[in-house]
């Protein structure tokens, strides 16, 4: 699912992208970061990474990138890892104001009223 494994960096960090970015700045980032990335090409330029330190970034990258780029995941994504500058303390533990907060990030990314109801109804909650 769209949740972080115990010891993995931030999808966001993973790309080099703010938390708010756009769908193409995420496609345009992850082009970049492959291209450096590729362990074919990563352990022939950098010596002292091994094939296994190369092939597991290129690994992480893709999976920001999947993770980043489907909204459903990216939702899901941002709800169970959030940025700590979103929320303070006092209210981090309060469902609302997290799910308002996702709610204000998607209609500043262009998401209408029906998108985010469709986007909340589609997620399957535990």
């Amino acid at each position: 699912m769209a949740e972080a494994k115990a010891g993995s960096r931030c999808h966001y960090k993973v790309l080099g992208v703010r938390r708010e970015c756009s769908g193409d700045e995420i496609r345009s980032a992850y082009e970049r970061k492959r291209m450096k990335l590729q362990p074919d090409k990563a352990v022939l330029r950098c010596a002292g990474v091994s094939e296994a330190e190369a092939t597991a970034k290129y690994l992480e990258l893709i999976q920001a990138c999947k993770v980043l780029s489907n909204p459903r995941e990216r939702a899901i994504y941002d709800y169970q890892n959030p940025d700590s500058s979103d929320t303070t303390e006092a209210d981090s533990d309060s469902l609302s104001n997290r799910l308002l907060s996702l709610c204000n990030m998607f209609h500043s990314r262009g998401y209408s009223e029906g998108d985010v109801d469709n986007i909340f109804r589609s997620i399957q909650w535990r």
